[in-house]
Formats: C-alpha cells, structure tokens, sequence
C-alpha cells in the first residue's frame, strides 16, 4: 500500500489511471478480477465498467455481466439499504454462502467468469471497486483491513483531482500546470492547495474540501511557500499565477477573498 500511497499522493498526471489502481487492488488483495463500477445501483441502466484488471477481459463482456446481475447482487443492494453505509463489506458480511450460492448473480458470474467470494471498495455514493476471488478462495480479515486502509487514499486522490478539474478545465491544461509542478519540485497534491489557496480557501475548508487535516493543509503550505520563494499566501498565488500554475483570475472578476493581515499570519 505504501507505493500506492507515494503515487497517489505526489503523482503529477492529469488523470488517475484507473486501470492501474485496478490492478493494484487486484494485486494487494490476491483477487482474480477488479472492477471499477460506475453506477453500483441495482438498477437497469447502471453497472458501467469504468476499469478492470487484468486487462485481457473485455469491458464490453464485464458491462454486460454487471448490468444483467446488478439488480440481485447482494452488494449494491447492502449499499442501498444502507446508504450512510460506505464501509468496505465482502459478499459474506452481508450474505449467507448458502443464500449467495443460490442466487441467479452467483449461477452467471460464476458459469462465465469463475469467480465466487467479492468485495466492494465504494468510492462515494455509488460508485466502487469490485475485487473477486475464485472458488475455494477466502476473504481474510487483512484484507478487510487493506481495504478499509487504502479506501481514504482513493478517495482523497479523486478529490485532488476533480479540484484540478474544476481549477483548469481541459486535461491538457491540467498537464501543463502540472509539468510546470513538477520542474518546480511541485507535487499534484501540493499543486491542488495552490489552487485552493488561490481561491482563497483557509486550511480548514481545504482540509474538508480535500480529504486532509488542518496540519497536513499546513505542511503543504509551508512546501509551497520554500520552493515558490514567498513569505505567505498572496505573494505566493502571485508567484504561482506567473509561472502558470494556477489560473489568473479574469479581468473585472472578483479575485480571491485574502486578508489584507495575512501576509503576518502564519500558513493556514
């Protein structure tokens, strides 16, 4: 977990590659199949497969499987009926294996793609990570506890990057900024508190925004201030504006809300 941890952290690409962290999950977990299913709603129109490993079965196959098991799989029914519930959960925590074994779900997943035990990593309200095992396979309480370790870092990561998203809009703009980072010794991560500093965020709501504490907000900030050369917030925005790294704000909009005192404050 530690690698994945580094890279989703301190990666500088414009995407997360989810086919990667598929198969990372895959790895970690022993599965022989990771999904990552958009839509795990025991409905007709959801169950798209957004990324799989190992990358030799089909999406097509898999988006079809998902959408005719979906509407029995014990799964999403759990998340369903328990929608505060976003807790990592193996089949077995929510099923019976008689009562699994007797269902249409298992008789399909099992016939075409010989797989039994599965659990999910939800990533929201309805979206997760689907790690299957094969028959005689068992889900150990380390894996319980992987899952529940490594389900943050996935979130926090999508976050760093939907904030970039929403800072530069076109991915090639996002990879721009993002070279530019990392000459500078920039990671993405520390690049998406620059732009919410831009915003005028303070530490907390950055915090909140992204998944983090307050002292991690901090520390990232204390980075940004030395290998941007600036004392505090403003001059550091300003600096950052300069070399591209966030967006300038368009002439006659209201720029970032600072404190005139803060450039005597501390980080945060």
């Amino acid at each position: 977990m530690l690698d994945l941890s580094v890279a989703l952290m301190d990666g500088t690409a414009p995407e997360l590659d989810w086919n990667a962290l598929s198969t990372e999950l895959n790895d970690a977990l022993h599965g022989c199949l990771c999904l990552f299913v958009d839509q795990l709603w025991p409905s007709g129109g959801a169950g798209r497969c957004r990324a799989w490993a190992p990358e030799q079965i089909g999406g097509i196959l898999l988006d079809t499987l998902v959408r005719e098991t979906i509407s029995e799989h014990p799964l999403a029914r759990h998340y369903v009926s328990n929608d505060h519930d976003r807790v990592p959960v193996a089949l077995a925590d929510v099923i019976s294996t008689t009562d699994w074994r007797r269902t249409r779900t298992y008789g399909i997943l099992r016939s075409e793609l010989e797989i039994d035990q599965q659990m999910a990593v939800p990533m929201g309200l309805a979206r997760a990570f689907v790690v299957c095992f094969p028959p005689g396979e068992r889900i150990s309480e380390r894996d319980r506890e992987y899952a529940r370790q490594v389900q943050p870092l996935l979130i926090a990561a999508e976050r760093h990057q939907l904030q970039l998203k929403e800072s530069f809009g076109a991915p090639s703009d996002i990879a721009r900024a993002t070279r530019q980072a990392a000459d500078l010794g920039i990671t993405a991560r520390q690049l998406t508190v620059l732009t919410l500093l831009a915003e005028g965020l303070t530490a907390v709501a950055i915090g909140r925004r992204m998944g983090i504490s307050r002292r991690t907000v901090t520390k990232h900030q204390e980075h940004l201030y030395r290998k941007l050369e600036a004392n505090d917030r403003l001059s550091a925005v300003l600096r950052a504006q300069e070399a591209g790294l966030v967006p300038i704000p368009i002439a006659g909009s209201a720029g970032p809300p600072f404190d005139p005192a803060e450039r005597s404050k501390a980080p945060g």
